[in-house]
């Protein structure tokens, strides 16, 4: 998968992450919410922005794909790999509105990678 190469979007993303404390600015979709709570012991939903924030914003690798699938709206979706517990995590993640600077961050899958 590619790298995302273009740091405005990344700028997007980690502002995003940023003020992940702010409520609605980082929304998280019933399936990442009930996965985190269901597989990663004790750790909260806010404690898992805190850690995708933490990855991010340290320099961690985000990946832009293509979106190809049939229904989606976005052109693409961004992912991120990174470890919480001894677990590999994977996380994908979509602008609200993409051509909107100011979108929100939707998080809508995370599994074990």
């Amino acid at each position: 998968m590619p790298e995302l190469d273009d740091p405005r979007i990344r700028n997007r993303i980690e502002a995003c992450l940023a003020h992940r404390k702010v409520s609605g600015e980082v929304i998280l979709k019933s399936q990442p919410q009930a996965w985190i709570r269901g597989n990663l012991g004790n750790f909260t939903v806010a404690a898992f922005k805190e850690a995708l924030f933490a990855f991010v914003h340290g320099g961690g690798r985000v990946d832009r794909v293509q979106e190809e699938r049939e229904g989606y709206e976005q052109d693409a979706h961004y992912d991120v790999r990174f470890g919480i517990h001894g677990q590999r995590i994977y996380v994908e993640m979509v602008f609200e509105d993409e051509s909107n600077p100011n979108s929100r961050l939707v998080i809508v899958n995370v599994h074990e990678q």
